[in-house]
C-alpha cells in the first residue's frame, strides 16, 4: 500500500520568532519513503535542521502569517485496511 502524508500549517507571529518545528516523518519510517520528504515555506525563513535521529527544523519565523508545508509518499506492506478498526474503513486506494 502507498500512503501519501503531508500537511499545510499556518503560523502567525507579531514579530520574528524563533521556533522548533518537529513535525516530520518518523526516523523509523524513513526506509519506507518512496519519494523524498519535501518541506517548504511560503515565504523565506532562516532555517537550520537537526541531524541524525534528532529531526527538527529550527526557524526564525518572519513577522505576520507564514505557512509550512510538507509531503511524502511511503510504502507500507504490513497495513491491511480489511483488518483496520479505525475511520479508514471504506477508503479506496487511488494508487
Amino acid at each position: 500500500m502507498r500512503i501519501r502524508a503531508g500537511f499545510n500549517l499556518t503560523y502567525e507571529c507579531p514579530q520574528q520568532t524563533p521556533m522548533l518545528l518537529v513535525l516530520e516523518i518518523h526516523p523509523s519510517r524513513r526506509v519506507d519513503l518512496l519519494t523524498e520528504q519535501v518541506i517548504g515555506f511560503d515565504r523565506p525563513a532562516a532555517l537550520s535542521s537537526g541531524v541524525g535521529q534528532k529531526r527538527f527544523s529550527r526557524v526564525f519565523s518572519p513577522p505576520r502569517a507564514f505557512s509550512r508545508r510538507a509531503e511524502a509518499t511511503l510504502a507500507d506492506a504490513q497495513f491491511d485496511p480489511r483488518h483496520c478498526e479505525c475511520s479508514c474503513q471504506g477508503v479506496k486506494n487511488k494508487a
